[in-house]
């Protein structure tokens, strides 16, 4: 994606949850990371990829569908 002055120019592409999940573990694949003790905030469905691979979870101000799985698994809910 092109940016000027960190500036988009152009459509920013929608990037799905699996492909979230997929960049950021291809992000940190030379790094040790500690995924069980690491912290993930989502806030839309799409996220949950993301967010299961790590150990804490947390839904802020989430959409219905991702305020429903949170609750049925017991995740952080922070709503303003």
């Amino acid at each position: 994606m092109p940016y000027n002055r960190n500036v988009s120019k152009g459509e920013t592409p929608f990037i799905d949850g699996k492909s979230k999940r997929a960049l950021l573990l291809k992000a940190f694949a030379d790094e040790k990371v500690d995924w069980d003790a690491s912290r993930a905030f989502g806030d839309s469905y799409t996220d949950i990829c993301i967010m299961e691979t790590v150990g804490d979870r947390v839904a802020v101000t989430p959409d219905p569908e991702l305020l429903h799985y949170a609750r049925i698994n017991s995740w952080r809910v922070i709503n303003n």
